[in-house]
């Protein structure tokens, strides 16, 4: 858009001429291209991560500039970071593959970024950065880390045992265990976004991954829990103030008070299962609380009559960017199954 002086109209150069200038990739460096990505980053923990990543490549010696980037300096990072990530590498060097698929993933989304707004030079298109920043197979030899339906009991007791803010801690594990959230987006949520209709009560996750909003619904006891934390902080959902308030406050009962945070989250998880005697065996976070949803959602509940969720319903409810990310799960879903054929070598004497 043209400058223009008092008294004189709006001019706007053609079509062509604006396609030109934002093509030209040479006025912008990677460190302010950095910082215009980091605002379309939702995640507090995402936006540490990737742009780690990203200075790691470009803070390189001899790492060129977007304006003088090229196949060449891809291809040695990316080969480089996949030979760190081989069973072959030196334990001084060594990465494990899925720290290194993060650093590959996280360049490839920052140049694509600067990709669509025209800022690398024209033969570095999306599919020459993909060959170049192809992570590496990284297969999960452990199951995941779940709380089991005979431990979700427990995993409550434990958060209602909390010392210093047992509802909280309550409602933070039950919508964990039965919304299937990330803890950026449990941590995001406000008031506003708990809601109950004719058809039940579900949460509007409004930041997940990748700015996917979605519909989550919640059974009435999960409501019921968060509804309890409300109340006691002195907040409901239908008062108007109250909507645009963080849902989890970071001190006690002081309404306008700071949203938690997923460092403290984390915290309050971990804490909840430790209580509830799940740490002996196995580490529960609140990303464990989310693969415990997705598990129970695959499974059913013949109990229950609910029978198991088809993938692509799993998907929509996770919030995942498509079935394929989804269908990690059946690995272990069919581990699961499997693990009680396991033979037993030592047998009983006959007596």
């Amino acid at each position: 858009m043209r400058k223009r002086s008092r008294g004189q109209s709006l001019v706007i150069a053609p079509r062509e001429e604006r396609l030109e200038a934002r093509q030209t990739p040479l006025a912008m460096t990677w460190r302010r291209a950095l910082e215009a990505w980091m605002l379309k980053l939702q995640s507090e923990q995402t936006r540490a991560t990737y742009a780690s990543a990203v200075r790691a490549f470009f803070e390189t010696p001899g790492a060129p500039d977007l304006a003088a980037l090229d196949l060449d300096a891809l291809d040695a990072y990316g080969g480089a970071l996949r030979l760190r990530g081989g069973k072959d590498a030196s334990p001084a060097v060594k990465l494990a593959p899925a720290t290194v698929n993060v650093k590959l993933a996280a360049l490839r989304s920052f140049l694509r970024f600067c990709r669509r707004r025209g800022w690398l030079p024209p033969t570095l298109d999306e599919i020459s950065i993909a060959d170049a920043l192809e992570s590496v197979r990284a297969k999960v030899q452990r199951p995941y880390q779940i709380v089991e339906r005979t431990e979700l009991e427990a995993m409550l007791e434990a958060a209602s045992a909390d010392g210093y803010e047992a509802a909280r801690s309550l409602a933070l594990v039950a919508l964990g265990l039965g919304a299937g959230l990330r803890v950026a987006e449990l941590v995001a949520l406000d008031v506003g976004d708990l809601a109950s209709d004719a058809t039940g009560c579900y949460v509007d996750v409004r930041l997940g991954k990748g700015s996917k909003d979605r519909q989550v619904p919640v059974s009435d006891d999960v409501y019921a829990m968060v509804a309890a934390y409300l109340a006691e902080t002195g907040r409901a959902t239908y008062r108007s103030a109250d909507r645009g308030t963080p849902l989890f406050l970071s001190r006690k009962q002081a309404r306008g008070a700071g949203r938690l945070s997923t460092r403290q989250a984390r915290r309050i998880v971990e804490a909840c299962a430790q209580r509830a005697g799940l740490l002996e065996r196995k580490r529960i976070t609140p990303h464990g609380l989310r693969h415990s949803y997705a598990i129970d959602l695959l499974t059913g509940d013949p109990e229950q009559g609910r029978a198991p969720a088809p993938l692509p319903a799993v998907s929509k409810l996770l919030g995942h960017s498509s079935v394929a990310v989804t269908g990690r799960y059946l690995e272990h879903f069919e581990r699961r199954d499997l693990t009680a054929y396991a033979p037993t070598l030592r047998r009983e004497r006959a007596g």
